[in-house]
């Protein structure tokens, strides 16, 4: 099946969009570890980059964000070996706990000292929402070093059997997960907030969590088609919709739909 995104508006026929065939798609191990994650990498940095340009005060939600992907990261890592006590879990707890207490200074600095109102009263909603996004998160990252100050400090004694870090701190990581990516498009207007979390969910998200392994070659695959979609319905506003972008915004943009037809055509390649 030809996988084709219908745009019924003057601008789609004017805009560039690579068409395929899903069932021709393929692409070998060394190209897909070579080629095709360093650039899904850099498509990713990108994204950060232009919500960086759309709106500044966002850089420091984004670190944020950063910091508790690697704290998740840290935690896939280290939650098989915490079935039962091990010098391997304790060492993996200590590790997210190092992060734990890193984030909590950064958002304790932000929300004391950065964060400050805006002057202009439509935008006063957003920043309450996202204050609130990042006081949840804080009450959030506060548990998490509670749970592992726990086991740590149970972890040789009876009453360890009534620890349950395996289960809160998995949820707590996903909660404040879920809380970051609200918080990294909160303070955009509605719109342009409307574009970027969709392309957040059905691109990006998909990326960061599962493409940019040697084991996401499958899935990378199997989801080409709606990474495709998803990608061109958010390039085509960007670059010739009605949304009020920077210019640089749009320039950005224009050379990562370069980099994505650059994969499609290293995956079509005849071999």
């Amino acid at each position: 099946m030809v996988l084709f995104f219908a745009f019924n508006s003057l601008a789609f026929a004017n805009y560039q969009y690579f068409h395929f065939d899903a069932k021709k798609a393929k692409v070998s191990d060394s190209s897909y570890r070579r080629y095709i994650i360093p650039q899904l990498k850099s498509l990713l940095k990108e994204y950060y980059h232009i919500l960086e340009k759309v709106d500044p005060l966002q850089k420091e939600v984004l670190k944020i964000k950063a910091k508790t992907v690697e704290m998740r990261k840290a935690w896939g890592e280290t939650k098989s070996v915490c079935i039962e006590v091990s010098p391997e879990c304790t060492d993996g707890l200590r590790k997210i706990y190092h992060l734990s207490r890193e984030l909590d200074r950064d958002l304790s600095n932000y929300l004391s000292e950065r964060m400050s109102f805006p002057k202009e009263s439509q935008k006063v909603d957003s920043t309450l929402k996202l204050h609130g996004s990042l006081d949840k998160l804080f009450n959030l990252n506060y548990k998490n070093l509670h749970a592992i100050e726990e086991y740590l400090i149970t972890f040789e004694t009876p009453l360890f059997p009534y620890n349950k870090i395996h289960r809160n701190l998995g949820e707590n990581l996903h909660l404040m997960s879920l809380t970051c990516e609200l918080a990294m498009t909160g303070k955009l207007i509605p719109e342009i907030q409307d574009e970027f979390d969709f392309v957040w969910n059905h691109f990006f998200k998909i990326v960061e969590d599962h493409l940019l392994t040697d084991r996401g070659q499958k899935h990378f695959l199997n989801r080409l088609g709606e990474l495709n979609m998803s990608w061109n319905s958010f390039s085509m506003k960007m670059t010739k919709g009605n949304l009020k972008v920077p210019k640089e915004v749009s320039n950005i943009v224009k050379l990562m739909h370069n980099r994505w037809n650059s994969i499609l055509k290293i995956i079509l390649k005849r071999r």
